[in-house]
């Protein structure tokens, strides 16, 4: 009786070990694809050249102009952050692909029998990019 209930109880600690193990590897392929996300170039508007206006949305100010108002360029970076972090969190959260009806049917089946919620983890990414996106206003606010 004794060692049935130890047996059990190290079968729980595998499985919780393995699962911490997949949620960091989740939200390190997450933190990476947002951070290449974040790195890639910013789309100027039609009609507006980076050659005409090197500081959009400041067009009106040339280089030199922008050293005469302290906390500028700051303010051009922390906008352009806030823009970002923005259309991030507007960005879904599992791209839609051929099939994906069918493997959530299917993440749902499995998740039943285990007891869980159908839809939890779709639901624990979305609420883990919020709290990215909080973090990262933090650190932002922070940095004035």
């Amino acid at each position: 009786g004794g060692s049935r209930f130890l047996f059990r109880l190290t079968e729980l600690h595998l499985v919780s070990q393995i699962n911490f193990i997949m949620m960091i590897k989740a939200i390190s392929i997450l933190s990476a694809v947002l951070a290449l996300a974040s790195a890639a170039p910013s789309q100027l508007p039609a009609g507006v050249s980076a050659a005409a206006c090197p500081n959009y949305p400041y067009c009106s100010y040339a280089p030199e102009q922008l050293a005469a108002h302290p906390g500028l360029a700051e303010h051009q970076i922390a906008t352009s952050r806030i823009l970002q972090i923005q259309n991030d969190l507007a960005q879904p959260i599992v791209a839609q692909v051929p099939g994906l009806a069918a493997h959530y049917a299917a993440e749902a089946k499995v998740l039943a029998s285990q007891g869980r919620a159908p839809g939890t983890t779709v639901h624990a990414g979305q609420e883990d990019r919020v709290i990215q996106a909080q973090l990262a206003l933090i650190a932002l606010q922070q940095g004035y």
